[in-house]
């Protein structure tokens, strides 16, 4: 799995999804490896890709809240704002700690000029200067 990293961060994304594609058939159940697929498809820019196997990821575990917020991501990018504020929330109910989590959903609750939920979602955030 470290190889494919490696080339990913070399920016040859086509190797490094080759050997973790060979990976899934060797440990299909191997959660990483279908979350690190669905990383380098996002970093590849193919959200399609990327949505597919991130969704594969919590379907094989549930509480893998850097999953739901990578959905997230995803969702702002579509401008599906509604579906965005449901994986932010299910990344906060996997890991009430997930700091990225809480500051993304308090800026997508800012930009939908739902300025009391923003403000109480900063407030929850007790390690960012942001309220």
């Amino acid at each position: 799995m470290f190889i494919s990293l490696i080339y990913a961060a070399m920016g040859k994304y086509d190797s490094a999804i080759e050997n973790l594609k060979k990976l899934t058939e060797m440990y299909p159940s191997n959660v990483m490896v279908t979350y690190y697929l669905g990383a380098i498809y996002l970093e590849k820019g193919e959200i399609e890709k990327a949505t597919e196997y991130f969704k594969k990821t919590v379907e094989q575990k549930p509480n893998f809240d850097i999953a739901y917020f990578n959905l997230g991501l995803i969702s702002e990018i579509q401008s599906k704002y509604k579906e965005a504020e449901e994986y932010y929330n299910k990344a906060l109910a996997a890991n009430p700690q997930n700091l990225q989590a809480m500051e993304r959903l308090a800026q997508l609750y800012f930009k939908n000029k739902e300025i009391d939920k923003a403000i109480e979602q900063y407030k929850k955030n007790k390690h960012t200067n942001s309220y």
